[in-house]
C-alpha cells in the first residue's frame, strides 16, 4: 500500500493572496491617514457579491481600510485640547523593565487617561516616564501629575529615523499614587518583569565586568546597550547591529538548535519542545515586537509539524504581517516592522534563486552568500534613506559573524540558565563568553574607511533601482554590469556637483554645536555635537556628509572638550576617516578630547592665539587660548578667525565676555570683521558682548541650540544685542540646519533644508 503524501502547502494559494490583500488594505489605510468609513465597508461588501476567486482578497482589502478607521500612529498627533505648557494628570501603566540613565530611573509606561481642567480623554500612546533622581516607586500603574514634553527631532534635510517619544518627567514622588492594576495581563507582565529582573541580577553577580556577561544580556535579555559603546558602533558601521539586537535571527537560531535537540523524540513532543523553548526566550527578551512576529512565524511551523503538514515559509511570513497589522495597524509605518519582513523575504528568495547562479561555488557557500545578499539588498530601499550609512562589507562580515552568533546564542541561554540555578559554575564558565564576545567585537577593531561602509544619502528610489542593479548583477552578471556602473556614476556626479562652491552648513545637533566646511569636495568639521549622549554622529553628521558626497575629513577642529562639542566627533571617528585634528593644549586633558586624540591615524595639531593654519585656500588664525594656557573650560574655547577671500568666518566655542575683552584687547577691531559669526556658547548671556559685536560686525549671526532646553538659550539679553546691531539671526532651533553657498561669482544663498522645525 502506498503512503500518501503531504500537501505542498498547509495554506492554499488563494489564502497567500487574501493575506497580501488584507496587508495591502491596512498599508492603504495608513497611507490614507484616516480612510472614509462606509467605502471600506461598502468594499467589504462589494466582496460578497464577487465569485470566490476573488471574494476573499476583495474583503480583506476592505476589512484592512476598515481597521485603519480613526487610527493614528502612537504618539504622532497630539490632541488639540491639550496645552503642553500646563501641567496634566495622567494615568499610565508600565511597559517596560526599570532603567537608569542620568541618575534617574526611567522606563517605559502606557497612556490610559490624560486629564486637563475640564478635558478628559483617553490617549493610547507610550511615553517615557522618569522618577526624581535617586528614587523608585511601587507597583506598575499610576496616576501622576507633571509636565508631557517631546523633544524636536534634529531638522538637516533628511527624514528622522523616527519621532522622539513623548515625556513625562516627575519632579517628586508625591505626586505619584499607585493604582491597583486590574487588567487581564498585568499579573503575568508584573510576573515577566520580575524574572527578568532577577535573571539580570543573576547575570550580573556572576559575570562581574567580563564581557561575556554584556554578550549575553545582550543575546538573552534584550539589553544591546549592555556592550561597550565602540563595540555597538563598529557593528553598526559594518552593517551587523543586527546581530546583538534581539530579532528572528536569534530567535530562529535557538529555534533550529531545538529542533535539532528534539530528532530523537516523536515529532509532537519535537515540535513542543520548539515551542515552548522559543516562547520561554520570547519572555527573556522582553517580549519586543521583532520577536513576537519571529514566534508567531516559529509557532506556525511548528502547528503545521504537529499537524502533519509542511509549510512554506513564504505563506507564513505573509499571515503573520497580515495578522500583526491587523492587530496593529500603526505598526506598518514603524522601520522595524518594515526591516523584519523584508529581511525574512530577501532570506526566502535569495536562498532559493542565486545559489543556482552560482555554479562554481560550493552550494553550503552559495548558499550562505544567497542568503546574507538577498536580505541585504531586500532592506536596502528601506534602510538606505533611514540610517544614511552603506555598509560595503556587510555581506562578507555576516559570513564571518553570523556563525560566531549562532553558538553565542545557545551558550548564552544556557549560561544565563546556570547563572540563576548554579551561580558559580556560571562564574568559572563565562571565559567561554568571553571568547565568543571577543569574535563579535571584531568589527570594533577595523579602523574606519572603506573596510566598514561609506557615508550615503539616497532616496527609496534610487536605493531600490541600487538594489535592483546589484540583484542582477548577481543573478545575470553580464547584462547589468554597465547599468549598474552608469547610476553609480550619475549618483556620485549628484554628490559632487557642489564642487565648484564653498559650503558651510550649520548642522542642527540639538544642543550643542556642529558646523561643516566644504570646499573643492573636501571638508573639515569644527566640533560634532553629542550632548544627549552616543548617537549624534549617526542621526546629524553622516546624513550631513552623505549628501554632500564626503567620505572622510581632512580636519576636524575641537573648540573645547566638553560633550556638546566633542562627543559627535569621537563617535563620527569610527566611521569616517579623519586625517587630522586641531584642539586646544587643555583639550586634550579632557576624557573626550584623550579619546579623540587617541584614535589610530588621527594627526593631532594644538593651537593658541597667534598662530595660523591653511587648508584648501582657508587661512584660520587662532585668537584663543593663550600660548602656554592648559585650561579646559569654556574659556579656554579654540577661537578661530576663518578667511577665504572675501568670505570671512568668526567661530567662538563656547568663550564668554572675559575672553571676548581679553581678545579685543590683543586684537585690532578690523581684524574681527566677519561675514559670519558663529554665536558664543549657544547665545548665552554671559557671551556675545556689545563689543564684540561691534568689533565682528557679521553680516549674518547664527545660533546653534536645541529647542526648549533647559537652559534658556539663546538669551534675550543676545537677541536684543543682535537687533541693536541690525544683525539678521538664524537659529537651528527653530529652523534646523541652516546652510550657506557662496558660488564662484555673486552673492551668497541661504538655505536652511530642516525649516520649519
Amino acid at each position: 500500500m502506498g503512503v500518501e503524501k503531504a500537501p505542498a502547502s498547509w495554506i492554499p494559494t488563494r489564502s497567500l493572496v487574501t493575506a497580501l490583500s488584507l496587508l495591502a488594505g491596512v498599508v492603504l489605510g495608513q497611507a490614507l491617514a484616516c480612510p472614509a468609513l462606509l467605502p471600506a465597508l461598502a468594499l467589504c461588501g462589494l466582496g460578497l457579491a464577487l465569485p470566490t476567486s476573488w471574494r476573499y482578497p476583495v474583503i480583506a482589502l476592505g476589512l484592512g481600510l476598515t481597521l485603519c478607521w480613526r487610527t493614528v500612529a502612537p504618539g504622532d498627533l497630539l490632541p488639540a485640547r491639550i496645552d503642553v505648557g500646563r501641567p496634566l494628570s495622567l494615568v499610565v501603566h508600565q511597559v517596560g523593565d526599570w532603567r537608569l540613565l542620568d541618575g534617574r530611573r526611567h522606563t517605559r509606561a502606557r497612556l490610559e487617561l490624560l486629564r486637563q481642567g475640564a478635558t478628559v480623554i483617553t490617549w493610547p500612546v507610550t511615553v517615557q516616564l522618569a522618577l526624581p533622581p535617586g528614587q523608585r516607586v511601587a507597583g506598575s500603574r499610576w496616576r501622576l501629575r507633571g509636565y508631557l514634553r517631546r523633544p524636536a527631532p534634529l531638522a538637516n534635510g533628511v527624514p528622522a529615523r523616527r519621532l522622539p517619544a513623548w515625556r513625562v518627567q516627575v519632579k517628586s514622588l508625591r505626586l505619584i499614587e499607585v493604582l491597583p492594576d486590574r487588567r487581564p495581563s498585568a499579573g503575568l507582565e508584573a510576573l515577566l518583569r520580575r524574572w527578568r529582573g532577577r535573571t539580570r541580577q543573576a547575570v550580573v553577580r556572576a559575570a562581574g565586568l567580563h564581557p561575556g556577561g554584556a554578550l549575553a544580556r545582550a543575546l538573552v535579555l534584550g539589553e544591546a546597550t549592555a556592550l561597550p559603546e565602540n563595540w555597538l558602533r563598529g557593528l553598526r558601521r559594518t552593517g551587523m547591529a543586527h546581530v546583538v539586537a534581539l530579532s528572528g535571527l536569534h530567535l530562529g537560531i535557538l529555534a533550529a538548535w531545538l529542533v535539532l535537540l528534539g530528532r530523537p523524540l516523536p515529532r509532537g513532543w519535537a515540535a513542543a519542545l520548539v515551542i515552548v523553548g522559543t516562547l520561554l526566550y520570547l519572555g527573556l527578551g522582553g517580549g519586543r515586537a521583532s520577536l513576537v512576529r519571529s514566534w508567531l512565524m516559529v509557532a506556525a511551523a511548528g502547528a503545521a509539524a504537529l499537524s502533519g503538514r509542511s509549510a512554506r515559509s513564504i505563506h507564513a511570513l505573509a499571515w503573520t504581517a497580515a495578522g500583526l497589522a491587523a492587530l496593529q495597524p500603526a505598526a506598518v509605518q514603524e522601520v522595524g516592522f518594515q526591516l523584519t519582513f523584508a529581511a525574512s523575504i530577501g532570506v526566502i528568495l535569495g536562498s532559493r534563486w542565486l545559489p543556482s547562479r552560482w555554479p562554481l561555488l560550493p552550494r553550503s557557500v552559495a548558499r550562505a552568500l544567497a542568503t546574507t545578499a538577498g536580505a541585504q539588498l531586500a532592506t536596502a530601499p528601506l534602510a538606505l534613506p533611514v540610517f544614511h550609512w552603506l555598509p560595503l562589507w556587510a555581506w562578507a562580515w555576516n559570513l564571518a559573524l553570523v556563525p560566531a552568533v549562532a553558538l553565542a546564542v545557545p551558550v548564552s541561554f544556557i549560561w544565563v540558565a546556570a547563572a540563576v540555578v548554579w551561580p558559580a559554575a556560571a562564574s568559572r564558565a563565562v571565559s567561554l563568553l568571553d571568547a565568543l564576545a571577543g569574535l563579535i567585537s571584531l568589527p570594533a577593531s577595523l579602523p574606519a574607511g572603506w573596510l566598514g561602509g561609506i557615508p550615503w544619502s539616497a532616496g527609496a528610489a534610487l536605493s531600490g533601482l541600487l538594489a535592483c542593479s546589484v540583484a542582477l548583477v548577481l543573478a545575470r552578471p553580464r547584462p547589468a554590469v554597465l547599468g549598474l556602473a552608469l547610476l553609480l556614476v550619475v549618483g556620485e556626479c549628484g554628490y559632487r556637483r557642489a564642487l565648484g562652491e564653498t559650503v558651510v552648513q550649520f548642522i542642527d545637533v540639538g544642543q550643542g554645536d556642529a558646523m561643516l566646511l566644504r570646499q573643492e569636495g573636501a571638508g573639515l568639521m569644527v566640533d560634532g555635537g553629542g550632548w544627549r549622549g552616543p548617537g549624534v554622529a549617526e542621526r546629524a553628521l553622516l546624513p550631513t556628509l552623505g549628501r554632500a558626497g564626503i567620505r572622510e575629513l581632512e580636519v576636524a577642529i575641537v573648540s573645547h572638550g566638553d560633550g556638546d562639542h566633542c562627543r559627535g566627533l569621537l563617535e563620527l571617528a569610527d566611521y569616517v576617516p579623519i586625517r587630522e585634528v586641531w584642539m586646544a593644549p587643555g583639550t586634550a586633558l579632557t576624557p573626550c578630547g584623550l579619546q579623540l586624540a587617541l584614535v589610530p591615524g588621527i594627526r593631532v595639531r594644538p593651537l593658541w592665539a597667534g598662530q595660523e593654519m591653511t587648508w584648501r585656500g582657508w587661512r584660520f588664525e587662532v585668537l584663543n587660548p593663550l600660548p602656554g594656557a592648559r585650561g579646559a573650560g569654556n574659556e579656554d574655547s579654540l577661537v578661530l578667525r576663518a578667511q577665504h577671500g572675501d568670505r570671512s568666518l568668526l567661530l567662538t566655542g563656547d568663550i564668554g565676555h572675559v575672553t571676548e575683552h581679553r581678545i579685543l584687547g590683543r586684537v585690532p577691531p578690523r581684524a574681527l570683521r566677519s561675514t559670519l559669526l558663529k554665536v558664543a556658547h549657544h547665545g548665552s548671556s554671559s557671551s556675545t558682548s556689545l563689543s564684540w559685536l561691534q568689533a565682528a560686525r557679521p553680516e549674518l549671526a547664527v545660533i546653534s541650540a536645541s529647542r526648549n532646553n533647559p537652559f534658556g538659550h539663546p538669551a534675550a539679553s543676545v537677541l536684543n544685542r543682535l537687533e541693536s546691531q541690525a544683525i539678521p539671526v538664524l537659529r537651528t532651533d527653530r529652523s534646523g540646519q541652516v546652510e550657506i553657498r557662496w558660488p564662484d561669482v555673486g552673492r551668497w544663498r541661504l538655505a536652511t533644508p530642516g525649516a520649519p522645525k
